[in-house]
């Protein structure tokens, strides 16, 4: 005899659109045993099997989905410290900048032409480079996350301008002084936009997190004890319960695709971008983790309110 449980594998494109993921227990395989046993008055072994399946899915694969939002939230933390690192580094570089000296150009707008130009002497541009290696580089991530020279970030995080200039004249003038400072503030000012969106992000994957483990916790306190030795009473309350779970669950989806949908698009340093659910979970196992554990609970409930609804019918 072989049992055979069924899922759906279109779940991970139903994560995103609230739909639900098939779940059931092959009763074909199990025909022969439940005839043999129908007309005697025992517990039917089908209804053991989908309970046993049923308990097996709770403690196994919600076991699961909830190291999924464990891995979302040391994610976020993570990503939250290193986000702040480099706000206060691009600060702290902006403020080394201040005191470099420079040269007094003719001109005071910083223009592509005065970067390059103006002036003819000034602090070497070893200055800045020390001074983006005791700040920005001395960061503990730097060399994990991008792994590149002083000059190739600047260029990639500032503008061709800037470092331009300061190959081209070997030395700092005011208008690259200047230049520099205003980019670094930037960039630390980005870096400030994102943590708010992170902690953000945080609150809610929190938020969820506290109400699938709540519904989990009173799901798993129900009797899992066989259907028929149970009265017409408890099987009412029981699929009450239930249907009260569902519902708690299906608002934690709603509410997560309404964050999703009006989530505002990260700018990641270069010049493409990502939703921040890419950006910040493209290397867990799922990109959206707090439908990915709403949705298979949903389903774990689903399945046990058909489970009782079914008794509910032979009872009557």
């Amino acid at each position: 005899m072989q049992i055979v449980i069924v899922v759906d594998t279109r779940y991970a494109h139903m994560a995103t659109t609230g739909g639900s993921v098939p779940f059931a227990i092959d009763e074909s395989a199990m025909s022969p045993v439940s005839d043999a046993v129908s007309n005697v008055g025992v517990v039917s072994p089908i209804e053991v099997v989908l309970l046993s399946a049923l308990v097996a899915v709770l403690l196994v694969g919600f076991a699961t989905v909830f190291s999924h939002l464990d891995d979302a939230s040391d994610r976020i933390e993570r990503e939250i410290a290193d986000v702040i690192a480099e706000r206060d580094a691009y600060r702290a570089f902006a403020d080394a900048v201040d005191g470099i000296a420079a040269s007094q150009p003719t001109r005071s707008m910083a223009t592509p032409q005065t970067i390059q130009s103006a002036g003819t002497t000034g602090a070497p541009v070893d200055s800045v480079r020390r001074a983006f290696e005791q700040t920005v580089m001395a960061m503990h991530h730097y060399e994990e996350t991008y792994d590149e020279s002083w000059d190739t970030h600047l260029q990639s995080e500032f503008d061709d301008d800037v470092v331009a200039g300061l190959r081209k004249r070997g030395c700092v003038n005011e208008p690259i002084k200047r230049a520099l400072r205003g980019h670094a503030l930037d960039a630390a000012r980005k870096r400030d936009d994102l943590a708010h969106v992170l902690k953000t992000e945080r609150s809610a994957v929190d938020e969820a997190r506290t109400t699938l483990a709540e519904v989990d916790a009173t799901l798993g306190s129900i009797d899992d004890g066989s259907l028929r030795q149970r009265s017409f009473e408890d099987l009412s309350e029981t699929y009450s319960t239930l249907d009260t779970l569902h519902s708690e669950t299906l608002r934690v989806v709603e509410r997560r695709q309404r964050q999703i949908h009006r989530e505002t698009r990260c700018e990641v340093w270069a010049s493409r971008e990502l939703t921040l659910q890419e950006y910040l979970y493209d290397q867990l196992p799922v990109t959206y983790p707090v439908l990915d554990a709403a949705i298979s609970l949903t389903d774990d409930l689903r399945t046990a309110n058909r489970l009782v609804q079914r008794r509910l019918t032979e009872t009557v």
